[in-house]
């Protein structure tokens, strides 16, 4: 309780008891007194007595230790009181207490307490000026307090204060209110201090509480004058307000054992009412107790410890100080109220395993954003405890033991312009291994407690009430049994906020239920939004300019638009919920603010308003053109280009396709003032980036990819925004004449802007002004250069002052350097001896006395640009410059400080700033800093820094120092430019002499050459905040289209077809009316292109939409409620005439058989072939199960009847029995059979996939038998992506097509036989260039490399006597480590093996190895540890026999085909082409000894060999020799894809190119007995091989690392170039590769953790080479990005 507070209730209490007539003690029964000599005493129920009155006048008192043969045991009140002959007394061992005033107004000089004490009243020496220090004796255990908070030595002269050994406790109140106390000796037997112990000591300034106490109670040392207070770790208990008005205590470290912190009962903990701003913790601190910081309102920086579990309940409540905090890895729960009523927290750093988050833990935080990762416990705990989220990391990584396909499973918002609801669009889909292993599936979403569940749809249908359940915390759960599915949830917000929601699928498997993380959102729902340019550019001589203002608003409503304060007009908001409108600027200047500001009413009544400024530029960047190129099956053609610049009022409504890259074309006038383009997606209040490139073919900056490389990411709000080529900034010429920018002049704020100056003094040695704003408020600012002498004298006077010698306000900005002495010593040594030569240790001293040095260049060539050194405090900025330029060794001093003013405001108040400990790094109002025209976003770079969690906190720290030192160094240079331009500018007074010139001449120059090298190196240029050139562009992103027509299955999609709309306002009304779509700015009725698909984006109401076409019989949706949005309405059509076979083309070994419309395959089993005599051919029936229709029901257009026994070419094959067919709609088949004569069989041969670099061509070769000479028909159903430009027709069926790719994307090519029904497609994909300009594999590129057993390059002991029996060769071992080398050939680069598959007969344990071609096999040493180390080795399916953790496997006495997994990390190091593979018998797997007469039989050695895989030295794209065993024959019916095809058994679909290439996987899917544990493809191709003897997989997009295409490389010195490349989040290390060879040809290699390199030993006048890429390690594997584009340098020195 505050202390004021306690005694003004003491007094009102008294005063009560005074009117109302009450004793201040209750009445009790008179006691009998008795006399001896000076004495009156009582006499207690033991016969003891207790002295009440003294009647002697004796200088010196010796109280009697008995009266009368009493024991006397206690003194008691006021006994001695007002004696003032008494100079001395005598307290005899026996007395037990000591009543209150015993010896008050005495004249006492010394007070000797016996060690028979067990209580003291209080005021015991009141008024006695001689007694200056007592000691305590262990045996007291009670201290009286008066009802004005006096203790026992309150009013007295003690300063000093010991308390005996022994004693455990220090009474409640012992010294409260002895306000001489200093010094205080406490016994190390001491374990509790009590509360109020030293309240109120005002003069103790430091205090030993020793290491065993382990209570420390309320109040025990509030209003003292503590400096500091070391708690013990011993503690184990707080209570509250222990320094209560103390404010020399600013920190605290808080020990381990505290498990305990008392509250009052208004809440304030055991820090409150103090002046604690910074919190650290003991080393092995689990818990931070409930209350501990509660109602600790200075407090700001707390920094957890990463072994923290739980913080308790209110353990931060009311910290109104406290901005961010970061809570560490270890933090699992969170209580109760926790950081309630923090109403200054803005950031919340959150870990990934928070499991618990009690009510209201952030409560009242209502600028407080939780940053979490997405995809962890943490979301989900936050997003239960209803916080604002925002999404620290999108990468999905927990992937172990997850049963959700990832990359199909999302959870996303697609909300409505016409109406208030929102909907949650959840798709899942189980990994195919897993379907069998689950049970029991629900979908659970979390919803915000404010949103209304309207209804909810699952796969189309909608659920009833009992099909799902709604807990109290709105969270909903869906029983599911498919293994995919589309979940829509329809909702209504209620309130604008944020939305913060997630999706989890619960399952059980193996008997455990578990939860998977499908996705969550957190995003705005706001009522309204402003749009409009940053800067407009105009043409010099216009009187006014138009700028358009648009945004989104209450449909209905007006907009209030006005323009610095004037109202000039009000716009409509049309029923979509947009608005759209021109404004005029009159009399445009360059550089010239406009405020805009725009107001609505919302529909609870409340006045919203939004505002911004908007500059006009002479000539500046303005934009003329965007574009958008976007794939997607819903489109005709499979892609749109839309015109977004393009206002007709109109929505755009453009598909979502995961994994399509954004391919926008964007124009400007005035382009060559620009220096890069972002496009900026904006969705929950956080924003994307994709930058765009310049192209200059196309006269326009173009980007091809995703927002924030995630390629699942759906885009939001897009606006365009540029960042402008630096002007130039400050200019100072030699007569130290300051020229401002126009843009510097703009930013100076009007208060500024319209202040004036009064000069005040003005010589060589001191310069002051005073200038006055325009808010009346006044700066007082002054220069003067020091010696350095006279700044080791200031410094030398800060030192006395922090000591407390001398008091000064010198320093009230800072405290001083560690080694400020050696540093005061050397400045005057320097100053009178120092020379040129020592002027860089002179340096190193400032750097040490805190200066910032900011220099250029390294090395040699350093060279200082200056050193700056700022002091601040709530009133002044104190600032010091040293310009390396000079010679006269001074030190310039500014101090610019607030003036008189009526106003309370700070001098960072004055410069629109806040200051943070340590330096000017502003908050979330002021975080925007301009360098030279780049405009930084300084909180969000830092934000970003501390929640990046891949970087060290050494890196951590290093980073945020460098972001301290850019807001640091923006700040100093905004103060002089502000001053500047009233001084220099726009006041009457010459510039020169004030000082200024020299500020703003350092600081520019510490900015041109050090600050903005540093945000362009590649770490911090993502932070440039360009300047806005178009706002939310009008576009609707359709995650699902709104509806489509088809025939048969959802992929046979109808164009052509009208669809119309009609609308009734009541479910009730029998009639609807077409709907009149041009007020909502749309169309009615349709017409659905080739992906037949149609949208509408309507109001609420009932509606239907009716589909026709010309030969189908007419079809109708049923009526539909909306809300909810009604987004996946796909009409089925029938057509009219009954289904009939359309062709049959008969072969050797099958018929196929092409009906008019879909067929149901289990009655096409009713088909009957016959031969010419009328003989049955038994056939299997064989059909792409792929297509469907809506309900999931498998229908087929296209059947294959495979014989049982192949027929004569020539047979006559009728195709009969039509009865009991029946299609897709239950028609029956057309009672007409149809004939062929059987062909030699048809089959394709060709590549399944070809991936193309833009602008590259490519020949594919096809192979086509048993068909006539000119029978191949291609095309190419995505003519924008590629083009075929040639055809040739060789012999044999050879033919050869020449494809180019054009944009990126993917496409298809039709391979076709005509009049055969036999076809093949190829996929497509045209992406970035490689390393080689292009990314073409003639063949398959995982290829199975089959080794020549019979090349036997090495045998390590003469007596290996390998032999070859025709089946595979023979190796007799007779010794420990004897090895046989086989040769692997010169075309196989090593880097590029990920496994190998042998077949051998093996009775012992089996060793392998690989070499490269530089491996002396001469040495007889390949066990050697030198050498073993840096080869690749295999590791087997026994990892228990790993011998040393290498290679070894036993497989055992029989014949088995086994794969080895390549150790990609040492793999890696294996550089050129070519090389050997050794086997060996290593050991007895049981015994460890040596084999003897051992025989080994290898029958074939298969390497799987990736070409995906950049190569590593040796040849580019090196190419490898397939050797099959047979040649390939064609398979008609396989169970894989087939090479070549004849009869493909899946559909072929379109390969969509991960972003990055993956690494294959490097387990085979075999298990140790040879079985086809799986099989697998590459996950980048959709092409596959089949593998004898096993198969290979892929790693999934787990392993993906994202490619560096972001990065610059100069020269640094002699020989030396500095490679710098933006950071790749989540990656491990980067490799960096050089050569001289711009093909990378004899390349060398270096690996670094950081995002920068520097080479060294590099040859003048050469020019080299060089790429980067990234890795990272899964799962133990060390995994590569693909390597950047390759940049060149020559040497010049």
């Amino acid at each position: 309780m505050n202390k004021k507070i306690r005694r003004c209730l003491s007094l009102l209490l008294v005063a009560a008891m005074v009117v109302t007539g009450l004793d201040f003690v209750p009445a009790k029964a008179a006691e009998t007194t008795y006399t001896s000599g000076d004495y009156t005493y009582t006499l207690n129920g033991d016969d003891e007595a207790t002295i009440t009155k003294y009647d002697g006048s004796a200088l010196y008192v010796a109280i009697p230790s008995t009266l009368d043969g009493k024991q006397v045991v206690g003194i008691g009140d006021g006994v001695f009181q007002d004696k003032k002959t008494i100079t001395g007394v005598n307290i005899p061992e026996g007395i037990k207490t000591i009543g209150h005033d015993a010896f008050a107004h005495t004249n006492l000089q010394e007070l000797n307490l016996p060690s028979s004490l067990e209580k003291i009243g209080y005021s015991i020496i009141y008024g006695v000026t001689g007694v200056t220090s007592v000691n305590i004796p262990k045996g007291v255990k009670t201290a009286d307090v008066c009802w004005n908070n006096d203790g026992p030595f309150a009013g007295s002269k003690v300063n000093t204060v010991t308390f005996e050994s022994g004693m455990t406790k220090i009474p409640d109140n012992m010294m409260k209110n002895c306000k001489e106390l200093k010094t205080v000796t406490i016994p190390y037997t001491v374990q509790e201090i009590g509360q109020y112990a030293f309240d109120s000591c005002s003069s103790l300034e430091k205090i030993e509480i020793p290491r065993i106490v382990k209570t420390i109670g309320h109040d025990a040392f509030a209003h003292t004058n503590l400096q500091e207070l070391n708690l013990p770790s011993s503690l184990e208990k707080i209570g509250y307000s222990i320094i209560y008005g103390v404010t020399g205590v600013t920190s605290v470290n808080i020990p381990k054992g505290v498990k305990t912190a008392d509250v009052c009962w208004n809440n304030d903990g055991p820090f409150a009412g103090s002046k604690v701003n910074k919190v650290t913790f003991e080393k092995g601190t689990k818990l931070i107790p409930a209350n501990l910081f509660s109602n600790a309102s200075q407090l700001r920086e707390v920094k957890l410890l990463d072994e923290m579990t739980d913080i308790d309940s209110y353990a931060f409540e009311n910290c109104t100080n406290l901005r961010s905090i970061e809570l560490p890895i270890s933090i699992k729960t969170i209580g109760d109220g926790a950081f309630s009523g923090c109403t200054s927290l803005t950031e919340v750093l959150a870990n990934k395993k928070i499991t618990s988050i009690g009510k209201n833990a952030f409560q009242n935080c209502t600028n407080a954003t939780i940053k979490v990762a997405k995809y962890t416990d943490s979301m989900k705990s936050f997003t239960d405890a209803e916080q604002n989220l925002e999404f620290s990391n999108l990468e999905y990584t927990d992937t172990v033991d997850k049963v959700i396909e990832h990359e199909k499973s999302t959870y996303e918002i697609n909300g409505s312009s016409a109406s208030s609801y929102v909907v949650m669009n959840l798709d899942y889909a189980l990994k195919q291994k897993e379907i069998k292993n689950v049970k029991d599936m629900q979908l659970v979403v979390k919803l915000p407690a404010t949103s209304v569940v309207d209804s909810i749809k699952l796969d189309g249908i909608a659920l009833s009430d009992s099909d799902f359940k709604i807990t109290s915390d709105n969270k909903i759960t869906i029983p599911v049994k498919k293994s995919t599915g589309k979940c829509r949830i329809y909702t209504t917000p209620n309130v604008d906020g944020r939305i913060n929601s997630y999706a989890v699928l619960n399952y059980e498997k193996d008997g455990v239920s578990q939860s998977n993380i499908i996705g969550a959102v957190s995003e705005n729902c706001t009522c309204l939004t402003l749009g409009c340019n940053d800067d407009v550019s105009y043409e010099k001589g216009e009187d006014s300019v138009s700028v358009e203002v648009k945004g989104y608003g209450i449909s209905g409503k007006n907009v209030e638009i006005y323009v610095d304060g004037e109202l000039v007009k009000e716009v409509l908001v049309s029923k979509t919920g947009k608005y759209s409108t021109d404004i005029t600027m009159d009399y445009p200047e360059n550089f010239k603010n406009y405020t805009v500001k725009i107001v609505s009413v919302e529909k609870s009544g409340k006045e919203t308003e939004l505002s911004k400024q908007i500059t006009t530029i002479e000539n500046g960047p303005k934009l003329s053109g965007v574009s958008l190129y976007i794939e997607a099956h819903d489109y005709k053609d499979g892609h749109k280009t839309f015109d977004l610049l393009k206002n007709d009022g109109t929505l755009k409504y453009i598909t979502f396709q995961a994994g399509k890259p954004y391919q926008f074309s964007i124009q400007y006038e005035n382009a060559d003032k620009i220096s890069r383009v972002f496009v900026i997606s904006s969705r929950g209040g956080y924003s994307r980036k994709l930058e765009a490139k310049w192209d200059a073919d196309k006269n326009a900056y173009v980007t091809n990819g995703f927002f924030g490389n995630d390629a699942s990411y759906v885009p939001g709000n897009l606006s365009i925004e540029y960042v402008a080529k630096p002007d130039g900034g400050t200019q100072v010429d030699e007569e130290e004449n300051v020229t401002l920018t126009d843009e510097e002049k703009a930013s100076i704020p009007e208060n500024w802007r319209e202040a004036t100056a009064e000069q005040i003094t003005d010589t060589e040695s001191d310069y002051q002004a005073e200038i006055t704003l325009k808010s009346g408020d006044v700066v007082e600012y002054s220069y003067d250069k020091m010696t350095l002498t006279e700044y080791a004298e200031e410094l030398e006077k800060k030192q006395a002052a922090q000591s407390g010698e001398e008091d000064t306000e010198l320093n009230a900005c800072s405290d001083l350097s560690e080694g400020v002495g050696d540093i005061i010593d050397f400045l005057k040594v320097f100053d009178k001896e120092g020379t040129a030569k020592d002027i860089g240790k002179l340096y190193d001293f400032f750097e040490k006395d805190g200066f910032s040095r900011y220099t250029m260049g390294e090395g040699d060539l350093a060279q200082d640009i200056a050193l700056v050194k700022t002091e601040l405090n709530a009133d002044t900025i104190q600032m010091y410059l040293v310009d390396p330029k000079a010679v006269d060794n001074t030190v310039a001093r500014y101090i610019i400080k607030k003036g008189q003013s009526t106003t309370q405001k700070t001098i960072f108040d004055l410069f629109g700033m806040d200051s943070s400990t340590g330096g000017f790094l502003v908050d979330s109002a002021n975080s925007m800093f301009n360098f030279e025209g780049n405009v930084i976003n300084l909180l969000w770079m830092k934000q970003e820094v501390m929640s990046d969690q891949s970087l060290s906190p050494a890196q951590r720290e290093a980073k945020l120092k460098e972001i301290q030192k850019m807001a640091d160094i923006a700040a100093e240079k905004m103060v002089f430019t502000y001053i500047a331009g009233v001084i220099g500018v726009f006041g009457a007074m010459a510039l020169p002499g004030s000082g200024v010139a020299i500020a703003c001449g350092l600081l520019a120059l510490a900015i041109k050459k050090c600050i903005i090298p540093m945000i362009e190196s590649g770490d911090f240029d993502d932070f440039l905040n360009g300047k806005l050139s178009l706002k939310d562009m009008i576009i609707r992103w359709i995650i699902d289209p709104s509806g489509y027509v088809y025939e048969g299955v959802t992929t046979n999609r109808l164009s052509d077809v009208t669809t119309t709309l009609y609308y009734k306002e009541k479910k009730t009304d029998k009639k609807g009316t077409v709907w009149d779509a041009s007020e909502y700015d749309q169309e009615n009725p349709l017409v659905t292109d080739e992906a037949g698909s149609y949208a509408w984006d309507v109001p609420e109401g009932y509606w239907q939409v009716k589909a026709e076409k010309e030969g189908y019989e007419t079809a109708y949706s049923d009526w539909m409620e909306v809300p909810p949005p009604q987004t996946d309405v796909n009409i089925e059509m029938k057509p009219l005439a009954a289904p009939e076979i359309k062709e049959i083309h008969s072969y050797e070994t099958f018929t196929k058989v092409i009906f008019t419309q879909y067929m149901d395959p289990e009655t096409v089993k009713n088909l009957t072939l016959t031969d010419s005599q009328g003989n049955s051919i038994a056939y299997t029936l064989s059909y792409d199960k792929s297509e469907k229709d809506a309900a999931g029901n498998v229908f087929v257009k296209e059947f294959t009847l495979i014989y049982d026994t192949p027929i004569a070419k020539g047979e006559k094959v009728t195709a009969g029995g039509m009865e009991n067919i029946t299609s897709s709609t239950g028609e029956a088949l057309a009672a007409v059979t149809k004939s062929d004569v059987a062909s030699e069989d048809v089959t394709i041969e060709s590549n399944d996939y070809v991936n193309l670099a833009l602008d590259d061509s490519y020949e594919l070769s096809v192979e086509v038998s048993g068909a006539s000479k000119g029978s191949l028909a291609a095309s190419i159903d995505n003519s924008q992506v590629a083009e075929i430009t040639k055809i040739e027709e060789g012999d044999d069926g050879i033919y050869k097509i020449s494809l180019k790719g054009l944009v990126y994307g993917q496409a298809v090519l039709s391979l076709t036989v005509k009049e055969t029904g036999i076809s093949k497609k190829v996929n497509i994909q045209v992406g970035e260039e490689t390393s080689s300009g292009k990314n073409i594999y003639d063949e398959d590129p995982i290829q199975m490399v089959k080794l020549d057993l019979t090349k036997i390059s090495e045998k390590m002991e003469s007596d290996i006597n390998v032999n070859a029996d025709g089946e595979g060769v023979i190796l007799p071992f007779t010794k420990k480590y004897q090895r046989v080398f086989f040769d692997i050939p010169e075309d196989i680069n090593l880097a590029q093996i990920s496994n190998i598959i042998i077949k051998a007969n093996v009775p012992g344990e089996l060793s392998l190895a690989v070499f490269n071609n530089t491996f002396d096999k001469s040495s007889n040493e390949w066990w050697n540890d030198d050498v073993w180390t840096v080869y690749p080795f295999f590791e087997g399916s026994y990892p228990d026999r790993k011998e040393n953790g290498s290679h070894g496997s036993t497989l055992g006495d029989e014949t088995q085909t086994f794969s080895f997994n390549v150790d990609t990390d040492k793999l890696s190091r294996l550089t050129g082409n070519g090389g050997y593979l050794t086997i060996g018998a290593n050991v007895d797997p049981v015994t460890g000894a040596a084999y003897t007469d051992v025989t080994y039989k290898i029958y074939s050695i298969q390497l799987v060999v990736n070409k995906t895989v950049e190569p590593i030295g040796g040849d580019e794209d090196p190419q490898p020799t397939v050797t099959p065993t047979t040649k390939p024959q064609p398979t008609v019916v396989p169970t894989a894809k087939p090479q070549p095809t004849v009869v493909p058994t899946t559909k072929p679909q379109p390969t969509v190119k991960p972003q990055q290439p993956q690494a294959p996987n490097t387990s085979t899917g075999m298990s140790a007995g040879g079985n086809n544990a799986n099989t697998g493809a590459n996950n980048s191709s959709s092409g596959s091989s089949n593998i004898s003897g096993g198969s290979y997989g892929n790693a999934g997009n787990a392993t993906t690392v994202s490619k560096i295409t972001m990065w610059k490389i100069t020269q640094k010195g002699k020989g030396k170039v500095k490679v710098i490349w933006k950071k790749v989040i989540g990656s491990s290390g980067y490799q960096v590769q050089y050569s001289l060879n711009k093909k990378m040809r004899a390349a060398k290699l270096k690996k670094c953790k950081a995002a920068s390199l520097t080479i060294k030993k590099l040859k003048k006048k050469k020019t080299y080479y060089v790429r980067v890429r990234a890795y990272k390690y899964v799962n133990g594997k060390k995994v590569y990005g693909k390597w950047s584009s390759i940049k060149k340098v020559k040497i010049k020195k």
